[in-house]
């Protein structure tokens, strides 16, 4: 996923926003987002329950990302997902 948003961010048009979910996140694919919003697209990460990381990792992660401007949600459960409406884009 990192090396297809590296790519792929060369080809991003202009006002396009990137919106990434998954459930593996790593210390690359947080570069990867963060050099794509330092370069000026809005930037949403949806982190699913089946990420490996500790909850303190998550945290760090996730404070990191809003200090860079990076939307950040984590959805623990099915249920969840169905109830985040203010998803910021």
């Amino acid at each position: 996923m990192e090396d297809l948003l590296s790519v792929e961010r060369r080809n991003l048009s202009h006002g396009a926003t990137v919106v990434v979910v998954t459930g593996i996140v790593s210390d690359d694919m947080l570069e990867a987002l963060t050099s794509i919003r330092r370069a000026g697209y809005p930037v949403t990460l949806v982190e699913t329950r089946g990420s490996r990381r500790a909850g303190s990792e998550q945290k760090a992660s996730e404070l990191a990302l809003q200090a860079q401007g990076i939307h950040y949600y984590f959805v623990d459960a099915i249920g969840q997902a169905m109830t985040i409406e203010g998803l910021n884009f």
